[in-house]
């Protein structure tokens, strides 16, 4: 795991005023992990958020 400095950060989720207000969400740290095992599906299988945050 290494740190990494970030830049610019943006998100369609978290960015959303809707589910949270402006400036309640802050980026606070950033990490690479390397050999992580993953597992990848298309966006059609993925569970949706609800706006009140209730999968």
């Amino acid at each position: 795991m290494e740190p990494l400095r970030v830049r610019a950060l943006e998100s369609a989720f978290w960015d959303d005023a809707k589910r949270f207000p402006r400036g309640a969400i802050v980026a606070d740290s950033a990490f690479l992990m390397r050999g992580v095992a993953t597992r990848w599906e298309s966006v059609e299988h993925r569970p949706r958020v609800t706006g009140d945050g209730v999968l």
